[in-house]
């Protein structure tokens, strides 16, 4: 079975996923703007650091997962690569969830400080 066109990284983030290229960079942005003076972080700090991790690591294993799909012949191994696709992208709209909450959360901390 001979596939005509090829799905990449770029074209599904272009397509599918132009929001939430720029919800990255916006949480990575508020990260590095949301610094803490001292260097003690808090923990919800913490946990947003580790969920934006989490986040980079989940887009490096959907592109490897890409360059899988995009280079097998074996319909089971497209077909597995499929399912590992749509695993990461679930994993990633979680994981943007979870900031967001988290952000609005820290915000609403910071509005009862003041």
């Amino acid at each position: 079975m001979q596939q005509n066109r090829k799905v990449t990284p770029d074209y599904m983030e272009q397509r599918r996923y132009p929001k939430e290229k720029g919800e990255i960079r916006m949480v990575q942005a508020l990260l590095r703007l949301c610094k803490p003076k001292d260097l003690q972080e808090t923990e919800e700090e913490r946990a947003w650091a580790e969920l934006v991790e989490e986040l980079q690591d989940t887009r490096y294993k959907l592109r490897r997962t890409y360059l899988q799909f995009n280079s097998t012949d074996d319909p089971d191994l497209i077909e597995a690569a499929l399912f590992e696709i749509k695993a990461h992208q679930a994993r990633h709209s979680y994981l943007l969830r979870k900031i967001k909450q988290l952000d609005a959360l820290q915000r609403a901390h910071a509005l009862k400080a003041e």
